[in-house]
């Protein structure tokens, strides 16, 4: 099919009852149920006998609509190769795991249009699926600029497809260690809630009730001095931010996080030796530890873990060194 042109399909009887934007993810142009919420959040999709406003991705099909579809025009990468280093701790044909470093931002946008993550796998894998758009080749999902872990990459659309529903299936395993301010006073539990970005600090985001489910179950394994913590989380949902924003809203921010909860640290870390070891800190104390995940085509349950990086584990050192 050329680019930049209409397709209309009719959907079938046994469709009925169907989301619309499951539907789609099995039109080949489309693929994933992300592409498809694109296209219909950029009003792309028209559904017979439906107003454009009552077009939603959660719209259940009647079984008998005609849907149009406005495939839009094929972008041109304009993304570089570049040496950066990233530990590559699996790869074959279909995916690849690495771990991502602290510094680094997992895809080009507004301030980084080069140095991402995305233009290392491109000079280090080269191979990487497209559904994402040329902005993000590879990336099934991401994390943060200054959280250090691991990370699956998709090296085909097929791959990425079936990546990306295990996740919207919660299927995927993500265990996270973080160093928060304070101690939780239940010592494990779960954390719900809706999440949205925050109606007045738009680079953060924050529990609102029109906001996206977002589950993170916690357990204090550690305890320094009674004013800081290491946590254990397990993550059911992926939400930008959630860990910082659920464990800030707890009352318990992650050291470091200059964006959520900064004074709430500075009452709670009140040792001179702990308020030092704070301050130096280049970034927050957040590290995604363990991915597990179904192998997309072989179907083998697959596990990798990472170690703390140096600089996190030089500063549970010193939290273990205060008296």
């Amino acid at each position: 099919m050329s680019a930049g042109t209409k397709k209309t399909q009719a959907v079938s009887p046994e469709a009925k009852g169907t989301r619309l934007d499951v539907w789609l993810s099995s039109i080949p142009e489309i693929q994933t149920r992300n592409q498809a919420a694109r296209l219909i959040e950029k009003n792309k999709i028209r559904v017979s006998g439906v107003l454009p406003l009552k077009v939603k991705a959660s719209y259940r099909l009647r079984g008998d609509e005609t849907v149009e579809i406005e495939i839009p025009e094929v972008q041109i990468s304009h993304l570089t190769p570049q040496d950066i280093p990233v530990e590559i701790l699996y790869q074959d044909n279909d995916v690849a795991v690495v771990n991502k470093p602290a510094g680094l931002v997992s895809h080009p946008g507004a301030g980084h249009k080069d140095g991402t993550l995305v233009n290392a796998l491109l000079f280090h894998i080269k191979d990487l699926s497209d559904i994402g758009g040329v902005e993000r080749p590879g990336l099934v999902h991401r994390l943060d600029k200054d959280t250090s872990g691991v990370i699956v990459i998709a090296k085909n659309n097929k791959s990425h497809k079936e990546l990306s529903e295990a996740f919207k299936r919660r299927e995927l395993h993500r265990q996270y260690w973080a160093v928060v301010a304070g101690v939780p006073k239940e010592k494990s539990g779960t954390i719900e809630s809706n999440m949205a970005r925050h109606p007045k600090h738009r680079t953060a985001f924050s529990s609102q009730a029109s906001g996206k489910h977002a589950i993170t179950h916690y357990e204090v394994v550690q305890n320094f001095k009674n004013q800081a913590s290491l946590v254990y989380l397990r993550l059911e949902t992926g939400r930008t931010h959630q860990i910082r924003v659920h464990m800030s809203e707890m009352g318990h921010p992650i050291l470091g996080d200059s964006l959520y909860g900064i004074k709430r640290q500075q009452a709670l870390i009140t040792l001179p030796p702990l308020k030092k070891a704070v301050a130096q800190l280049k970034r927050h104390v957040l590290h995604a530890a363990e991915l597990g995940f179904e192998h997309p085509r072989t179907k083998q349950q697959m596990s990798f873990q990472t170690e703390w990086p140096a600089d996190l584990e030089e500063f549970i050192s010193n939290l273990e060194k205060v008296k």
